[in-house]
């Protein structure tokens, strides 16, 4: 299994025969900065110390001195330069929720923001606003969102994000990830046996 980042105990050998003495037990962290981190948001989000940088020409997260020149063909956490493109949706759970709102809508994907404030306002679902829920948001893979009230009108669409802060309605389309399959609103069902008929009485609220 290949890890992005190992930390190991740190040993020092003098003049050959001798290791000195460590009684911090201070460790030494070797890292790979491609290793599980193939997507920009992944890249980004690694500890600033390991230096790792998205290189735009290769599509592929390595070190600085590794990402051709000029600084442009780079992003970093923490440069002028650090805004993922291209969000990507690969799961939404569930697909299908009532219409009277309160819903908790998992998104799942790739480049979905490395701070909440960049999804803060920005995610539709079936043309509702959807807000983020703070303690759900795992920086560049996973929304959660809480479904607003649906008119009865509303029936299926896509689910949209914007990461950057501008609006589903007004985003770029290199910072805009719409997911590939409807969310649904059902249709609640009320139903009762009557004992005297032995039928089921079932009532529809829309």
């Amino acid at each position: 299994m290949e890890m992005s980042s190992l930390p190991v105990d740190l040993t020092v050998i003098w003049n050959g025969d001798f290791s000195i003495d460590n009684p911090a037990d201070n460790k030494v962290h070797l890292y790979k900065c491609d290793a599980q981190r193939g997507s920009c948001g992944l890249c980004l989000k690694a500890d600033p110390l390991f230096g790792c940088v998205w290189c735009k020409g290769e599509n592929r997260c390595t070190l600085q001195q590794h990402c051709p020149h000029p600084e442009s063909q780079w992003l970093e956490r923490n440069g002028l330069n650090s805004k993922c493109t291209h969000p990507r949706i690969t799961q939404i759970t569930p697909l299908r929720g009532p219409r009277e709102g309160g819903t908790l809508v998992t998104i799942r994907g790739e480049n979905l923001g490395l701070d909440f404030s960049e999804i803060q306002g920005n995610v539709r679902v079936a043309e509702v606003d959807c807000t983020p829920v703070r303690e759900g948001y795992i920086p560049a893979e996973q929304i959660v969102c809480e479904m607003a009230v649906a008119t009865p009108s509303q029936f299926a669409n896509y689910v949209e994000v914007c990461v950057g802060g501008v609006g589903v309605r007004e985003c770029p389309k290199e910072f805009r990830a719409v997911y590939s399959k409807y969310y649904y609103f059902v249709v609640s069902n009320v139903c009762q046996t009557n004992r005297y008929c032995r039928c089921r009485m079932c009532v529809s609220a829309i």
